[in-house]
């Protein structure tokens, strides 16, 4: 019997986020959040009513996203956006004035083909057909380009938000105020290397701890949002907690735990900064254990280890590498990660190919995307196969100069403990299965759907 339904008008892009989801009308230049009770609504239609389906297709009609269509009650045609892109990390420039033991990319002085104003304006172009939300500049300093708030400005042009990674040291005086006052910014990203000043100032140089945390009293008391970085190391390892906790109480809106690469300046001091697979266990039950205190927003690396604990299993290709982001760097290479990068290179570069060809075609990122943890042979009788998905991609390569590798022995080890602690921690947390869906960097809707029409 037919009925009518609805579907996508033509030429929307549908894309699901941490959130729920979001519309793309591409020509017209504008998008639409949907909050996890309305995408729910709307992948229901034409297999089940729910209570808020009446007001959700209304309000998407209203606005020109749904079209009423005579079909058999099938669901509305989801035009995903292949590959998915949900956020590009732009290094804007290699220049740095600091020289921080840990810096991957040995910033410092600027490169001498570092990517113009006019390059990036054609790749905001480019990245317009993938419906990206957010670009994050960074470095080397983004504030050493003259031209970064222009560059902010392009984003805004198409539909970007922008977050700022700064070491904060130039943010002062008028180049503070405009920094504060884009328009399209979500975050600014500073770093903390840890909770005293010895131990920040040992990586970043003196001073520059007294600098940071005064520059978050100052951001966060103009209310703008802020997110810290924290490179955790062997070094640091014993002041994670208080590291957190001085981040947290200064206002941070999230706190990103990153693993420091074998690359740049790091390698001079690797003996001193590598972690262990047992020491990256105990990252993300330190990082369980502070959300489960504060309710607040951790992520990184330790943020996929705990929540692949704490999620059902899922479909995944591997770590999920080239799944929904990418780095581009000063010169205009591409890469699925830093690791990556690290281990072999760019999949390409937008000088001398489209930008969409290489997310769409690379060889590297079809390779990479296309392995599931099937093809990995260490994986295929693990219990834990479909939440660990056989660990880093790139540790594998540089350890055993393959793909299909597990990340490690020692990490086949640990991962299993990890599950079992998480489920102790959370059993021993009775509020814990009510918010562990939280975790997670997740963008703050703007201008959601209203279920009630």
């Amino acid at each position: 019997m037919s009925t009518v339904a609805w579907q996508l008008r033509q030429g929307v892009i549908w894309k699901a986020t941490p959130d729920g989801s979001r519309l793309y009308d591409p020509p017209q230049r504008r998008s639409w959040v949907l909050d996890p009770a309305a995408t729910c609504a709307l992948l229901t239609v034409g297999r089940a009513q729910t209570p808020d389906l009446p007001g959700v297709l209304n309000s998407l009609t209203q606005q020109g996203w749904l079209v009423p269509v005579t079909t058999e009650g099938r669901s509305p045609q989801m035009n995903q956006a292949e590959p998915r892109l949900d956020y590009v990390v732009l290094r804007v420039t290699n220049a740095c004035n600091l020289r921080c033991q840990h810096c991957f990319v040995a910033s410092g002085r600027p490169e001498s083909d570092e990517l113009t104003l006019s390059e990036i304006a054609r790749l905001f172009e480019a990245l317009t057909i993938f419906e990206p939300q957010v670009v994050v500049l960074t470095g080397g300093e983004p504030l050493l380009r003259r031209d970064l708030f222009e560059i902010a400005t392009l984003a805004q042009q198409h539909n970007l938000a922008v977050d700022v990674s700064t070491n904060g040291t130039l943010a002062k005086g008028e180049r503070l105020d405009r920094l504060a006052g884009l328009p399209n910014l979500r975050y600014i990203i500073l770093s903390l290397e840890g909770p005293t000043a010895e131990l920040h100032d040992e990586v970043r140089g003196a001073g520059n701890f007294a600098l940071t945390v005064n520059l978050m009293r100052e951001l966060t008391g103009r209310g703008v949002a802020v997110s810290i970085n924290h490179c955790v190391t062997a070094r640091n390892l014993a002041h994670l907690t208080r590291t957190i906790d001085l981040a947290l109480t200064l206002g941070a809106t999230s706190v990103h735990l990153a693993a420091v690469s074998e690359a740049g300046r790091a390698r001079e001091h690797w003996d001193e900064f590598a972690l262990t697979p047992q020491q990256r266990q105990t990252v993300s039950l330190i990082a369980l254990q502070a959300f489960l205190k504060t309710g607040r927003v951790l992520a990184g690396e330790a943020e996929r280890e705990v929540s692949g604990a704490l999620e059902p299993p899922r479909e995944m290709a591997n770590c999920g590498v080239g799944q929904d982001w990418c780095m581009i760097y000063a010169n205009g290479d591409v890469a699925p990660c830093r690791p990556v990068y690290t281990a072999v290179g760019a999949a390409g570069n937008i000088r001398t190919q489209s930008f969409e060809m290489i997310w769409r075609e690379s060889p590297l990122l079809t390779h990479l995307r296309a392995i599931r943890d099937e093809d990995i042979p260490r994986c295929r009788t693990c219990v834990w196969r479909a939440r660990c998905h056989g660990g880093c991609r790139a540790r594998a390569y540089q350890a055993t100069g393959s793909w299909l590798a597990a990340e490690s022995e020692a990490h086949c080890h640990t991962y299993g403990d990890l599950n079992r602690q998480v489920n102790r921690l959370l059993r021993l947390t009775p509020t814990a299965l009510a918010t562990t869906h939280s975790i997670g960097l997740a963008e703050q809707p703007r201008d959601p759907v209203s279920l009630g029409g």
